[in-house]
């Protein structure tokens, strides 16, 4: 967007993906000391026309968890990124499915990543004017359903960590794993609550016990499980698990499914990687957040979320300590300055 609010084009721009702690060191660095910090990343990329991509999940992060939950939306922030150019991406989740959906189906189809409604950066602006208008209402909204996401995040998350560190299957049947899955994502939230206190205290219980297993066969467990997943979706569980089962019964779109199984069975780690990036890296980052994290009752949230902007950006920005372990084995940073690190994602940049 330009000053005037008008979108400009361009082709083939250098997109630069920053996760919000960089958001927050770059507001805190102008309001303080009117450090222009995005000046010297700019630098870092060589491109002054750099695109930086917004994604909801920095829109909800800006808003804090106490005092004035609006803080971040004034000027004295936004100036910190005044004349830079900014495109909004599409929701986290939007892209993953985009990837396993095309890897079963076998599509040539490519995964968008930019929003062509703009929700990310109007959500920015709707914030900011809310903001001035001093109507801190509309903010605490939008924070109060992010925080319940969160918290039936971190139940899925406790879930997990309890598998891990006690290799007992909690469900009798992959059915009542996807109930369970389901009453978390949408049942009421007082249960939900229940859940997390209850999952809690089994995890705390086995503090200090978890084995970290070798990093790729658990980034391929948890992309064949993503995988399995959305099988279920298509198909429907019960489907998927007679053709499991190898009960040798047949059906209509058995010879199908069991196909999509052994594809799923044979995928490498190379060609995961390769077919579906953003996958990838949400397992890797959830592999080091889950392993190298603090074990403690909240569960592992982590950077998942931003984590799917990695493969799909030309430079990626973050402050995060164990986002940084999980780059660095794979890119070099072109940028370093106190806890920042800016990383090189993409090999033509």
């Amino acid at each position: 967007m330009e000053q005037d609010g008008k979108p400009v084009v361009a082709v083939n721009p250098d997109f630069v993906y920053l996760d919000t702690s960089v958001w927050i060191e770059l507001f805190q660095a102008y309001r303080t000391r009117k450090d222009r910090l995005i000046e010297r990343i700019g630098k870092a990329v060589g491109n002054q026309e750099y695109r930086l991509l917004v994604s909801t999940v920095n829109f909800f992060e800006l808003i804090g968890t106490s005092g004035d939950i609006s803080g971040h939306f004034c000027p004295d922030s936004f100036r910190a990124l005044d004349f830079v150019r900014q495109t909004s991406a599409l929701q986290p989740p939007m892209i993953p499915e985009q990837e396993v959906r095309r890897f079963v189906n076998q599509t040539k189809s490519e995964v968008r990543i930019l929003d062509r409604e703009n929700l990310a950066i109007k959500s920015m602006m709707e914030a900011f004017e809310q903001r001035k208008n001093g109507n801190t209402q509309w903010v605490h909204d939008r924070r109060q359903w992010w925080d319940e996401c969160n918290e039936r995040d971190k139940v899925l998350n406790l879930d997990a960590d309890l598998y891990e560190l006690t290799g007992v299957i909690a469900y009798d049947s992959m059915t009542n794993v996807i109930r369970a899955r389901n009453e978390v994502l949408h049942g009421p939230l007082d249960g939900v609550k229940a859940r997390r206190e209850q999952l809690a205290r089994k995890k705390m219980g086995h503090k200090g016990k978890k084995a970290i297993p070798p990093e790729g066969k658990e980034i391929m467990e948890l992309i064949r499980h993503r995988i399995d997943r959305y099988l279920r979706e298509k198909y429907g569980a019960a489907k998927v698990n007679m053709v499991a089962s190898r009960l040798g019964l047949v059906f209509p779109e058995w010879t199908r499914i069991a196909r999509d199984i052994a594809r799923s069975a044979r995928l490498s780690l190379s060609d995961a990687k390769k077919e579906m990036p953003a996958v990838y890296w949400q397992a890797k980052v959830d592999y080091y957040n889950r392993y190298y994290g603090r074990q403690g009752a909240s569960g592992q949230l982590g950077d998942r979320n931003h984590a799917v902007y990695i493969p799909y950006c030309s430079y990626f920005g973050t402050c995060d300590n164990r986002l940084v372990k999980a780059l660095e084995s794979e890119f070099t940073a072109v940028f370093v300055e106190d806890g920042l690190h800016l990383f090189r994602t993409s090999e033509d940049s």
